[in-house]
């Protein structure tokens, strides 16, 4: 994923299994 997503999107890609590292990093890259 190199584009950001919203808010609810962001919610669901949350509650799935992916880990929490791999969100962290999106998050670090998207900022």
């Amino acid at each position: 994923m190199s584009q950001l997503v919203p808010p609810e999107n962001f919610r669901q890609l949350f509650l799935t299994d992916t880990p929490f590292i791999d969100v962290r990093a999106e998050i670090e890259y998207a900022v």
